[in-house]
């Protein structure tokens, strides 16, 4: 999922497209220069643990699918 169409605009759209579109084994790609990406970075995250993810590296997960 690429959050690129919500950078630039409010913390809450890039919230609720994460949130919303999350699904297991999907990756997250989120530009950290941009400052409303790091305001919702720990909403997002919470939010998505309290729904029972897992937030893992890139090469964890591909170690994961591999095995």
């Amino acid at each position: 999922m690429n959050c690129g169409k919500n950078e630039g605009t409010k913390p809450e759209n890039i919230i609720k497209q994460v949130t919303s579109e999350t699904v297991p084994g999907a990756i997250i790609l989120m530009h950290n220069v941009e400052e409303v990406t790091l305001m919702a970075l720990p909403k997002v995250i919470d939010t998505l643990r309290a729904k029972g993810y897992k937030l893992v590296t890139l090469s964890e997960l591909v170690a994961a699918t591999a095995s």
